[in-house]
Protein backbone atom coordinates (compact mmCIF):
# COMPACT_ATOMS: atom_id res chain seq x y z
CA UNK A 1 0.00 0.00 0.00
CA UNK A 2 1.19 3.28 -0.64
CA UNK A 3 -0.50 6.88 -0.46
CA UNK A 4 -0.15 10.36 -2.81
CA UNK A 5 -1.96 13.23 -2.34
CA UNK A 6 -5.29 12.26 -1.74
CA UNK A 7 -4.80 8.45 -3.53
CA UNK A 8 -4.49 5.82 -1.79
CA UNK A 9 -3.19 2.66 -3.94
CA UNK A 10 -3.34 -1.12 -3.16
CA UNK A 11 -1.33 -4.09 -4.65
CA UNK A 12 -3.01 -7.32 -4.92
CA UNK A 13 -1.97 -11.46 -5.03
CA UNK A 14 -3.48 -11.63 -8.54
CA UNK A 15 -1.06 -8.51 -10.11
CA UNK A 16 -4.23 -6.31 -9.77
CA UNK A 17 -3.22 -2.33 -8.84
CA UNK A 18 -6.05 -0.30 -7.32
CA UNK A 19 -6.47 3.27 -6.98
CA UNK A 20 -9.11 5.32 -4.21
CA UNK A 21 -9.15 8.79 -3.77
CA UNK A 22 -9.98 10.64 -0.87
CA UNK A 23 -12.36 13.65 -1.02
CA UNK A 24 -10.77 16.30 0.74
CA UNK A 25 -14.27 17.89 1.71
CA UNK A 26 -15.42 15.53 3.41
CA UNK A 27 -13.14 12.72 3.40
CA UNK A 28 -15.26 10.08 1.43
CA UNK A 29 -13.22 8.38 -0.65
CA UNK A 30 -14.01 7.12 -4.43
CA UNK A 31 -14.58 3.49 -5.77
CA UNK A 32 -12.14 1.33 -6.45
CA UNK A 33 -10.10 2.09 -10.00
CA UNK A 34 -7.88 -0.68 -11.54
CA UNK A 35 -4.94 1.11 -12.39
CA UNK A 36 -3.29 0.31 -16.07
CA UNK A 37 -6.51 -1.00 -17.42
CA UNK A 38 -5.35 -4.22 -17.08
CA UNK A 39 -3.28 -7.25 -14.40
CA UNK A 40 0.86 -6.98 -14.81
CA UNK A 41 1.29 -8.97 -17.78
CA UNK A 42 2.60 -12.15 -15.71
CA UNK A 43 0.02 -11.82 -13.44
CA UNK A 44 2.04 -13.17 -10.49
CA UNK A 45 1.48 -11.71 -6.51
CA UNK A 46 3.18 -7.70 -6.70
CA UNK A 47 5.92 -8.31 -3.47
CA UNK A 48 6.54 -4.49 -3.55
CA UNK A 49 5.36 -0.87 -5.09
CA UNK A 50 6.65 2.16 -5.63
CA UNK A 51 5.20 5.64 -6.15
CA UNK A 52 6.75 8.43 -8.00
CA UNK A 53 4.92 11.62 -6.50
CA UNK A 54 6.20 14.22 -8.97
CA UNK A 55 5.16 12.03 -11.83
CA UNK A 56 2.33 9.75 -10.87
CA UNK A 57 4.06 6.90 -12.21
CA UNK A 58 3.73 3.31 -10.55
CA UNK A 59 6.33 0.83 -10.36
CA UNK A 60 5.80 -2.76 -8.85
CA UNK A 61 7.82 -5.77 -8.47
CA UNK A 62 6.28 -9.07 -8.69
CA UNK A 63 7.08 -12.95 -7.24
CA UNK A 64 8.32 -14.18 -10.53
CA UNK A 65 10.82 -11.26 -10.64
CA UNK A 66 9.70 -9.00 -13.21
CA UNK A 67 9.29 -5.36 -12.14
CA UNK A 68 6.93 -2.77 -14.63
CA UNK A 69 5.90 0.49 -14.33
CA UNK A 70 2.26 2.31 -15.78
CA UNK A 71 2.91 5.91 -16.39
CA UNK A 72 0.88 7.94 -14.30
CA UNK A 73 -1.04 4.71 -13.49
CA UNK A 74 -2.96 4.86 -17.28
CA UNK A 75 -0.46 3.57 -19.85
CA UNK A 76 -0.16 -0.02 -19.37
CA UNK A 77 2.59 -1.59 -17.50
CA UNK A 78 5.80 -2.14 -19.36
CA UNK A 79 8.69 -4.63 -18.34
CA UNK A 80 11.45 -2.70 -16.53
CA UNK A 81 15.19 -4.22 -17.09
CA UNK A 82 14.36 -5.68 -20.14
CA UNK A 83 14.29 -9.16 -18.66
CA UNK A 84 13.28 -10.18 -15.36
CA UNK A 85 15.52 -10.59 -12.88
CA UNK A 86 18.98 -12.25 -13.64
CA UNK A 87 19.47 -15.83 -11.89
CA UNK A 88 15.72 -15.92 -11.07
CA UNK A 89 15.85 -13.97 -8.23
CA UNK A 90 12.89 -11.63 -7.11
CA UNK A 91 12.76 -8.35 -5.19
CA UNK A 92 12.36 -8.45 -2.13
CA UNK A 93 12.41 -4.36 -1.43
CA UNK A 94 12.61 -2.53 -4.47
CA UNK A 95 12.69 1.86 -4.44
CA UNK A 96 13.03 4.61 -6.75
CA UNK A 97 15.88 7.75 -6.81
CA UNK A 98 14.55 11.08 -8.34
CA UNK A 99 15.50 10.30 -11.36
CA UNK A 100 13.03 7.57 -11.91
CA UNK A 101 15.45 4.88 -11.87
CA UNK A 102 14.25 1.66 -10.07
CA UNK A 103 16.78 0.22 -7.66
CA UNK A 104 15.45 -3.33 -5.87
CA UNK A 105 17.08 -5.83 -3.76
CA UNK A 106 17.09 -9.25 -4.56
CA UNK A 107 16.65 -12.95 -2.77
CA UNK A 108 20.12 -13.34 -3.50
CA UNK A 109 21.51 -10.59 -2.07
CA UNK A 110 22.35 -8.47 -5.24
CA UNK A 111 21.17 -4.88 -5.80
CA UNK A 112 20.11 -4.15 -9.46
CA UNK A 113 19.16 -0.51 -10.80
CA UNK A 114 17.34 0.47 -14.03
CA UNK A 115 16.53 3.26 -15.98
CA UNK A 116 12.45 2.71 -17.35
CA UNK A 117 13.86 2.41 -20.41
CA UNK A 118 17.32 0.82 -19.84
CA UNK A 119 18.89 -2.82 -18.73
CA UNK A 120 19.57 -3.92 -15.48
CA UNK A 121 22.84 -2.93 -14.42
CA UNK A 122 24.33 -4.77 -10.77
CA UNK A 123 25.34 -2.14 -7.64
CA UNK A 124 28.42 -2.62 -5.97
CA UNK A 125 29.85 -4.65 -8.98
CA UNK A 126 29.38 -7.97 -6.53
CA UNK A 127 27.12 -9.48 -4.36
CA UNK A 128 26.76 -7.91 -1.10
CA UNK A 129 29.98 -8.59 0.74
CA UNK A 130 28.16 -10.35 4.02
CA UNK A 131 25.77 -12.77 1.93
CA UNK A 132 22.36 -11.03 3.57
CA UNK A 133 19.33 -9.42 2.01
CA UNK A 134 18.00 -6.62 1.77
CA UNK A 135 14.35 -7.39 3.59
CA UNK A 136 12.21 -4.76 2.83
CA UNK A 137 12.20 -1.29 0.75
CA UNK A 138 12.94 0.61 4.29
CA UNK A 139 16.46 -0.91 4.49
CA UNK A 140 17.60 1.14 1.11
CA UNK A 141 18.21 4.72 1.42
CA UNK A 142 19.32 6.76 -0.95
CA UNK A 143 21.02 10.14 -0.51
CA UNK A 144 20.26 13.33 -2.78
CA UNK A 145 22.55 13.54 -5.93
CA UNK A 146 25.87 15.57 -5.97
CA UNK A 147 26.54 16.30 -9.40
CA UNK A 148 26.12 13.11 -11.39
CA UNK A 149 26.80 11.15 -8.06
CA UNK A 150 24.15 9.64 -5.65
CA UNK A 151 24.78 7.34 -2.59
CA UNK A 152 22.80 4.35 -1.93
CA UNK A 153 22.87 3.21 1.76
CA UNK A 154 21.32 -0.49 2.77
CA UNK A 155 21.39 -2.82 5.87
CA UNK A 156 21.04 -6.42 5.95
CA UNK A 157 19.14 -9.16 7.04
CA UNK A 158 23.15 -10.17 8.88
CA UNK A 159 23.61 -7.06 10.50
CA UNK A 160 25.96 -5.01 7.99
CA UNK A 161 25.61 -1.88 6.74
CA UNK A 162 27.20 -0.77 3.14
CA UNK A 163 27.09 2.00 0.69
CA UNK A 164 27.95 2.58 -3.17
CA UNK A 165 27.89 5.29 -5.25
CA UNK A 166 25.87 5.36 -8.75
CA UNK A 167 26.41 7.34 -11.93
CA UNK A 168 22.67 8.31 -12.08
CA UNK A 169 23.84 9.16 -16.45
CA UNK A 170 25.47 5.67 -16.57
CA UNK A 171 24.22 4.02 -13.68
CA UNK A 172 27.84 2.82 -12.64
CA UNK A 173 28.62 2.05 -9.40
CA UNK A 174 31.35 1.83 -6.68
CA UNK A 175 31.82 -1.25 -4.85
CA UNK A 176 30.60 -1.57 -1.72
CA UNK A 177 32.08 -0.23 1.15
CA UNK A 178 30.81 -1.20 4.79
CA UNK A 179 29.24 1.54 7.02
CA UNK A 180 30.72 0.82 11.12
CA UNK A 181 31.29 -2.71 12.60
CA UNK A 182 28.34 -5.16 12.39
CA UNK A 183 25.27 -4.55 14.84
CA UNK A 184 24.36 -8.80 14.71
CA UNK A 185 21.02 -8.91 14.04
CA UNK A 186 18.95 -7.94 10.73
CA UNK A 187 18.27 -4.53 10.00
CA UNK A 188 14.72 -3.75 9.19
CA UNK A 189 14.77 0.26 8.22
CA UNK A 190 17.43 2.91 8.19
CA UNK A 191 17.53 6.76 7.97
CA UNK A 192 19.62 9.98 8.20
CA UNK A 193 19.17 13.23 9.99
CA UNK A 194 19.17 15.74 7.08
CA UNK A 195 17.83 18.45 9.41
CA UNK A 196 19.96 21.29 10.26
CA UNK A 197 20.53 20.66 14.05
CA UNK A 198 23.50 19.59 15.76
CA UNK A 199 22.54 16.09 15.25
CA UNK A 200 22.61 16.62 11.21
CA UNK A 201 24.22 12.87 9.53
CA UNK A 202 23.43 10.84 12.47
CA UNK A 203 22.56 7.64 10.37
CA UNK A 204 20.13 5.22 12.20
CA UNK A 205 19.10 2.13 12.04
CA UNK A 206 16.04 -0.26 13.15
CA UNK A 207 16.28 -3.65 13.52
CA UNK A 208 14.10 -7.29 13.48
CA UNK A 209 14.26 -7.59 17.78
CA UNK A 210 13.00 -4.05 18.24
CA UNK A 211 16.50 -2.47 18.81
CA UNK A 212 17.37 1.29 17.42
CA UNK A 213 21.15 2.06 16.50
CA UNK A 214 22.94 5.25 15.41
CA UNK A 215 26.38 6.86 14.11
CA UNK A 216 27.68 9.76 14.52
CA UNK A 217 29.76 11.41 11.46
CA UNK A 218 32.08 12.03 14.22
CA UNK A 219 32.83 8.64 14.95
CA UNK A 220 31.83 6.36 11.41
CA UNK A 221 33.59 2.66 13.31
CA UNK A 222 31.14 2.53 15.73
CA UNK A 223 27.34 1.70 16.37
CA UNK A 224 25.61 3.16 19.33
CA UNK A 225 22.29 2.06 20.65
CA UNK A 226 19.59 4.63 21.30
CA UNK A 227 18.87 4.84 25.49
CA UNK A 228 21.15 2.26 25.85
CA UNK A 229 20.18 -0.22 22.86
CA UNK A 230 17.57 -1.61 25.16
CA UNK A 231 14.47 -2.77 23.08
CA UNK A 232 12.02 -0.70 22.78
CA UNK A 233 9.24 -3.91 22.33
CA UNK A 234 9.59 -7.45 21.05
CA UNK A 235 8.73 -6.69 17.17
CA UNK A 236 10.35 -5.83 13.97
CA UNK A 237 10.83 -2.15 12.82
CA UNK A 238 8.79 -1.43 9.95
CA UNK A 239 9.56 2.29 10.15
CA UNK A 240 11.85 4.81 11.56
CA UNK A 241 11.11 8.89 10.83
CA UNK A 242 13.50 11.74 11.56
CA UNK A 243 11.45 14.62 13.24
CA UNK A 244 12.83 18.36 12.28
CA UNK A 245 14.16 18.50 15.80
CA UNK A 246 15.67 15.30 15.03
CA UNK A 247 13.41 12.98 17.37
CA UNK A 248 13.44 9.51 16.58
CA UNK A 249 9.87 8.18 15.60
CA UNK A 250 8.99 4.39 14.76
CA UNK A 251 6.59 2.13 13.87
CA UNK A 252 6.71 -1.56 15.14
CA UNK A 253 4.71 -4.79 14.69
CA UNK A 254 5.34 -7.69 16.95
CA UNK A 255 4.54 -11.13 16.76
CA UNK A 256 1.28 -11.13 16.23
CA UNK A 257 1.49 -8.56 13.73
CA UNK A 258 -0.20 -6.19 15.53
CA UNK A 259 1.50 -2.38 15.52
CA UNK A 260 2.80 -0.01 17.79
CA UNK A 261 4.36 3.94 17.57
CA UNK A 262 7.02 5.25 19.84
CA UNK A 263 9.17 8.16 20.02
CA UNK A 264 12.26 8.88 21.67
CA UNK A 265 14.68 12.56 21.80
CA UNK A 266 17.17 12.89 19.45
CA UNK A 267 20.61 10.97 21.25
CA UNK A 268 22.75 13.92 21.29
Amino acid sequence: TVSGSNNILVASTYGNVYQSTIRSNDKSSSLWQLLAGESVPDHAFINDMDYDQANNDIYVSTSKGNSYLSLKGVDKWRLIGGSSLPNNAIAYGSIIDKSGNLIVGTSDAYLYISSPNGLWQMIGNNILPDGGVISDEKGMLILPPVGEIESIIVGTSNGHVYSSEINITSLKSSRWVQIGESINVPITAINIDTTQNPESGNLYLGTSTGQIFYLSPDNVNSWHGISGGELVNIGSIEQLVIGNNSDIYILQKNASSRFSAYFSQSPN
